[in-house]
């Protein structure tokens, strides 16, 4: 990404602020002929407290089994995870000379991320339910008739979606 020094922030809490509140990230890698895939997924961000190291961070998500992206990160594991908070158009009318042009603005948090795949059932249940959790609460979503935990959180159904987990 391009990235002007003036506008490079290294604010670990700042960035783990904005991908907690915007979760809807998109996941990149490669395909078998090496062109950009992109996935756009809930992610659930884990990072211990208080420790902001972003090497220490993980990544949750998951991808459709029907979704070929998790084969690519299995022989590609390499990826990118963005997330965009807030933006905005700015209108040159906003500053106090006329010399300026119109831009946008926008918060995003770009990760360079190694993945791996999760397929132990008995491993997936208890993230599942943290990331269903997570987001019915970000959302204040009741769980249905009184669960808390959909019925499906870490069940194995046939053709299951392994989870990615991305460090």
């Amino acid at each position: 990404m391009y990235l002007p020094k003036q506008f490079q922030v290294v604010d670990h809490a700042l960035a783990l602020d904005i991908m907690r509140q915007n979760p809807f990230a998109s996941l990149i890698s490669t395909d078998e002929a090496g062109l950009p895939f992109v996935t756009h997924v809930p992610i659930h961000v884990k990072a211990p407290v208080p420790d902001l190291d972003p090497l220490q961070w993980v990544l949750l998500g998951h991808v459709a089994k029907g979704n070929p992206h998790w084969k690519y990160l299995q022989s590609r594991p390499t990826a990118v995870v963005t997330f965009m908070g807030p933006h905005a158009y700015l209108s040159p009318s906003v500053y106090p000379d006329l010399a300026r042009v119109p831009t946008w603005n926008y918060l995003a948090v770009h990760c360079t991320v190694e993945s791996t795949l999760i397929e132990d059932a008995a491993a997936i249940r208890p993230e599942n339910a943290v990331r269903h959790r997570r987001f019915r609460a970000a959302r204040n979503c009741p769980a249905m008739q009184g669960e808390s935990e959909p019925a499906s959180a870490g069940v194995p159904r046939r053709n299951a979606t392994p989870v990615c987990q991305w460090q």
